[in-house]
């Protein structure tokens, strides 16, 4: 009886020491994933919260499934329990949606006790996702939002139609509002190589609409 008590001490002691091993790399890896999520992701919605949020869900996954993993009733349980919990945050990106996927596989990896074969695909993704982020440096976006905002008048689409047509052989109009102050709010999505033909836009403009301002944008960031 003494020895069978020894035995199952030596095996709860190696099974503790085996899953904080497991526990300690899986917060190493979602640190390291925060990382890169930080410096080479072209994110530009919620970022800061997720990149903050990334350990924490790792960490959180490798608990749930270290505790329903020996036990049917207690996965069945999860299930039920995880039915009635809705997310409210939408994702907007499938960047993000990307990286939460990681996430949660370096948790689950992890916790199921596959630490070399996770820890060696996890290296592989970051790999690729470096190789990726590297082939991207230094192309630069020539999609852009121009925004012209001015006092209502009956004409303006009309002139400002016409000045666009002129200046830009690739537009598209993608908003019209008014506000309530009269003022009237004209979206185009544009291409354009050189930026300077804003400033010729802007003296067009003047002759024909009276209290316009002009917001220039990289389309990438308009959400």
């Amino acid at each position: 009886m003494e020895k069978l008590k020894n035995t199952l001490s030596t095996a709860n002691e190696v099974n503790f020491i085996y899953i904080l091993i497991a526990c300690l790399l899986c917060v190493l890896c979602s640190y390291i994933l925060q990382i890169i999520f930080k410096n080479k992701s072209s994110s530009f919605s919620n970022r800061a919260q997720l990149q903050n949020l990334i350990p924490i869900l790792s960490v959180t996954v490798f608990l749930v499934i270290s505790v329903v993993k020996s036990s049917l009733a207690l996965s069945l349980g999860l299930v039920g329990a995880l039915s009635i919990v809705r997310f409210r945050t939408p994702i907007k990106e499938p960047e993000e949606l990307t990286y939460i996927f990681i996430a949660i596989a370096i948790g689950v990896g992890f916790a199921s006790g596959q630490i070399i074969l996770t820890s060696v695909i996890f290296f592989i993704i970051i790999m690729v996702i470096l190789y990726i982020s590297s082939k991207s440096t230094g192309i630069k976006s020539n999609n852009f939002n121009l925004i012209i905002e001015c006092d209502a008048m009956d004409s303006n689409f009309k002139n400002i139609s016409k000045v666009m047509k002129d200046n830009f052989d690739n537009i598209n109009f993608i908003k019209y509002d008014v506000l309530e102050n009269s003022k009237e709010i004209f979206v185009y999505s544009i291409m354009i190589e050189d930026i300077s033909v804003i400033e010729n836009i802007k003296i067009s403009l003047s002759k024909s609409l009276k209290g316009f301002n002009i917001n220039f944008h990289d389309s990438s960031i308009i959400n």
